[in-house]
């Protein structure tokens, strides 16, 4: 993810002050090559946050607010930022893995390679009786209707992960 473009989009809604503190401490540091949760660590830990940012808010004539402009509030709003979605998906470069799982109302039934899940079967039949089928959770299917909703609810999805980032953003994709 390239972190530099995420912290100034104007969607991740930091100020100038925390794009100039980001700048000068974090890149300066070397923090922000190590991945945002490093940048969040930093920032909970840097002894002279307060000072810092309120040197940057006198800089920028701006004014400093402690119950606003805070670590908490700060930490806050970066892992706001890092789990958000949309900026990940504008930031992150997607690498597709060869892993693979079948979902079925958000349970993976199976995970593995696409030639071991192809191999998974959901509905089993039993071939002695005129009509059973048995999901593969255990449910009995009563009829080919039942069979249908249940076969259509299920998911394939694709592992992807952001290609060059140490803080291992995961996407699982439908295909």
């Amino acid at each position: 993810m390239d972190s530099r473009k995420y912290v100034f989009d104007d969607g991740s809604f930091f100020c100038n002050v925390a794009r100039e503190y980001y700048d000068r401490y974090l890149v300066k540091e070397g923090i922000t090559a190590q991945g945002w949760k490093a940048c969040i660590k930093y920032v909970k830990k840097d002894p002279v946050w307060i000072e810092r940012v309120k040197d940057l808010y006198v800089e920028f004539n701006g004014e400093y607010n402690p119950e606003i402009h805070n670590v908490k509030n700060t930490v806050r709003h970066m892992l706001f930022i890092y789990r958000d979605k949309t900026l990940q998906d504008r930031y992150i470069t997607w690498s597709p893995t060869d892993l693979y799982r079948i979902t079925k109302n958000d349970n993976v039934l199976i995970e593995g390679t696409l030639s071991e899940i192809e191999l998974f079967k959901a509905v089993k039949y039993d071939g002695n009786e005129w009509w059973f089928a048995k999901s593969a959770e255990g449910t009995v299917l009563n009829n080919e209707q039942e069979v249908n909703d249940y076969q259509s609810s299920i998911l394939r999805e694709r592992k992807y992960v952001d290609k060059d980032d140490v803080d291992d953003f995961v996407l699982w994709k439908t295909e």
